[in-house]
């Protein structure tokens, strides 16, 4: 690709084992579904972009995808992160700009995921290829996808680096 890498981007095009090392050589984590949807609510519903399409504070398509991105926001990619205003917790970038890994294996709806016999079940069986994304990103629109608020999920494959899939870290305090 002729695309140059942006100072201040977030990391992508990594798997989820890269990202898990990446985190385990800081001495962190990634945060577990439950843990990311807390920090991305942030005292708030304000961050709910789907709340409000005409106001939105992230990077997310506007207009019909994949046909048409109005690029309200100043960016018909990523955009460099901590462009849009943080969210209760001083976290930037939560909803929108690139989907975010967790430690989650997805197991269906939002109501029955990550029960505890799940999640036994999922550590049991490292065959389990499918962990929860968070936050949507710039390719979610109104009219496809639309998963751009702190409680939506999706699938992501652990072994596919893509454009449009990044990860944070954590530090676990005991």
């Amino acid at each position: 690709s002729s695309r140059k890498v942006e100072p201040n981007q977030p990391v992508r095009m990594i798997t989820l084992k890269d990202a898990m090392a990446y985190a385990d050589w800081l001495g962190r984590d990634l945060p577990t579904e439950e843990q990311w949807e807390y920090a991305a609510k942030g005292f708030t519903h304000d961050r709910d972009v789907s709340a409000d399409l005409k106001h939105v504070d992230a990077n997310v398509w506007q207009g019909e995808f994949p046909y048409q991105n109005d690029n309200k926001d100043g960016y018909r990619d990523v955009a460099p992160v901590g462009c849009f205003a943080a969210n209760g917790f001083g976290l930037y970038d939560m909803i929108g700009n690139v989907w975010e890994y967790t430690k989650s294996p997805f197991t269906g709806t939002h109501d029955d995921h990550m029960g505890m016999n799940q999640l036994e079940s999922h550590q049991a069986n490292p065959a389990f290829n499918f962990y929860t994304i968070k936050g949507g990103s710039f390719l979610c629109a109104s009219n496809y996808c639309m998963r751009y608020r702190a409680a939506a999920r999706h699938s992501q494959e652990i072994d596919l680096g893509i454009s449009h899939v990044g990860f944070r870290t954590i530090k676990n305090i005991k």
